[in-house]
């Protein structure tokens, strides 16, 4: 299982930003994203999904912060993205 990595969310879309790295689904910042924060040691510190209407939440931990678990996880909330692990 390969752990998320700048690298990976880079490939896949994703921006970095002053506080982290992010992906919007239709180009605007204020709903219909994922937003990612690392730690300096380079573990996850915090996922955020805001998507209208979906989804709202916040998820604080750095230890299951897999790209298979993250995809699960999208998939489980019916977010249309897949987070690719080799582009």
């Amino acid at each position: 299982m390969e752990k998320i990595t700048p690298q990976i969310l880079e490939k896949n879309g994703f921006e970095l930003k002053p506080d982290g790295w992010l992906w919007t689904q239709w180009g605007d910042e204020s709903s219909n994203y994922i937003h990612i924060q690392f730690r300096k040691n380079g573990g996850i510190r915090k996922i955020e999904l805001n998507f209208t209407n979906a989804v709202y939440c916040t998820i604080m931990t750095s230890e299951i912060c897999t790209v298979d678990w993250l995809n699960q996880l999208l998939k489980v909330l019916k977010i249309d993205k897949q987070i690719k692990q080799d582009l």
